[in-house]
């Protein structure tokens, strides 16, 4: 152990950091398919088909996170997809915003955790 392996008082510990920019890609983007479930609520008095249908949208930022747990490029790939798709096929700027705004950060997020991990890993 050399004296440059001890962190300074007061300084964060590089664990935490790392801990945390790990997790927060992956807790953004639950909450980024909960707050896409949230628009199916309205649909519930329609019936189970038109909840159904408007809970779908859900399912993609979910299964996104799912298969990228421990894959964080995986993740940056697929959000970021999510949000140029969106933006592209919606064509107004104000929903654009609103939607593939938070999968564009989802998807940096992962960016940011894969490239730290790597870092670390040595690659």
């Amino acid at each position: 152990m050399n004296a440059s392996d001890i962190p300074a008082p007061g300084s964060p510990r590089p664990g935490l950091a790392r801990a945390v920019l790990r997790w927060i890609p992956r807790v953004l983007g639950i909450g980024v398919a909960l707050y896409f479930a949230m628009y199916a609520w309205g649909a519930l008095g329609h019936g189970m088909a038109a909840f159904a249908l408007h809970a779908s949208p859900a399912l993609v930022p979910a299964v996104a996170v799912a298969i990228s747990w421990r894959r964080p490029l995986l993740g940056s790939v697929a959000f970021t997809a999510l949000a140029a798709f969106y933006a592209v096929w919606s064509g107004r700027l104000d929903w654009a915003v609103w939607i593939s705004g938070p999968l564009l950060l989802v998807g940096t997020l992962y960016f940011c955790s894969w490239r730290w991990r790597s870092d670390a890993a040595g690659m």
